[in-house]
């Protein structure tokens, strides 16, 4: 399964929808698809991964360095399944990242911060 991103902004937030499964052959598409969406004046940047199904280490290592391009405070995940909340919380993500359950929640955490 390729990889999606739909984007949205919403004031300062960029809000970039994925679907897919991020694994080893995936994340590269990943990374692409993220930096053709970004543009150079982008400060705060929301993932919604309430479509992706999988992420391996090499995803969660493109989510690494867009924490450390944009800051923790202006930079959010939302919308993680079961599984995926489940990789973030082993590998630690969960304390380096600012998680929410849904979009709205992390759109007004990134408007505060």
């Amino acid at each position: 399964m390729s990889i999606d991103v739909r984007w949205r902004r919403d004031g300062e937030v960029v809000v970039a929808s994925v679907s897919g499964r991020i694994d080893s052959t995936g994340s590269e598409e990943f990374r692409k698809l993220l930096d053709e969406g970004i543009e150079s004046g982008d400060r705060r940047l929301v993932l919604d991964f309430g479509d992706v199904g999988y992420i391996n280490s090499s995803g969660l290592r493109v989510c690494l360095k867009l924490a450390k391009r944009f800051g923790g405070s202006r930079f959010a995940v939302c919308g993680l399944s079961g599984a995926v909340g489940e990789i973030f919380s082993i590998s630690g993500f969960d304390k380096m990242v600012r998680i929410h359950s849904t979009c709205e929640e992390a759109l007004g955490d990134l408007r505060g911060g």
